[in-house]
């Protein structure tokens, strides 16, 4: 590791502190973050909200960001996954397709959930309960559902082949990308947790959300 690797890594584990120590303070314990995505400018609604270009600054950064929020005691969760950063649509307003091949998405976009597993099996105390937000994009070469409704990518690819132990959340169920899997919140969540997820999350519209809790 050169001396700016190292430097970007405590800069990262930094404001990581500094966000959770804020988020705390105010009784938050857990943030949806870090955005592991990839910017390589195609992404409207990605931008700089990404860390970097490269899988491998972003796993670097992302990592140490959330370790800095896990030491002041907040959960990090790393979105989306597998990667919204290779598509121009945005997924609070339509479904986007990424029609990138497995292979390509192995290389890139799934490097840094690949090095967290790794950092966790290796020395991730801390990150032994973080998070992974499942994104609202279609991968058809891989399969036909959005990730968030899909067995493949949250059982397969998440818990079996990348080994993920910890929980796993949808993106807003609310947006429209998830109206593939229904014209309700109910039906969204339902369709999320048979694919294998964890925690739904529905955010902005208040009585639809009511209709959701009243529908279970």
């Amino acid at each position: 590791m050169d001396d700016r690797s190292r430097g970007g890594r405590a800069d990262g584990a930094a404001l990581g502190a500094l966000a959770g120590r804020e988020l705390a303070a105010h009784g938050i314990d857990v943030d949806f973050a870090p955005v592991v995505d990839l910017d390589d400018g195609r992404s409207r609604v990605i931008g700089d909200r990404a860390f970097s270009a490269d899988p491998h600054i972003t796993a670097t950064l992302a990592l140490a960001f959330a370790d800095g929020l896990a030491r002041a005691g907040v959960c990090p969760v790393f979105k989306h996954f597998p990667g919204h950063g290779g598509v121009v649509e945005d997924s609070h307003l339509e479904l986007p397709t990424d029609s990138r091949s497995w292979d390509a998405l192995w290389a890139a976009d799934l490097v840094p959930y690949r090095q967290l597993v790794r950092a966790v099996a290796t020395d991730g105390a801390l990150l032994s309960g973080c998070g992974v937000m499942a994104a609202l994009v279609r991968f058809p070469h891989c399969d036909d559902a959005p990730a968030a409704f899909s067995p493949f990518w949250l059982q397969t690819v998440l818990r079996e082949r990348l080994q993920f132990a910890g929980w796993i959340a949808s993106d807003d169920l609310g947006m429209a990308a998830a109206n593939w899997a229904g014209a309700t919140l109910a039906e969204r969540g339902r369709a999320f947790f048979a694919a294998g997820g964890d925690v739904a999350l529905a955010c902005n519209d208040f009585a639809a959300i009511d209709r959701m809790l009243d529908a279970w």
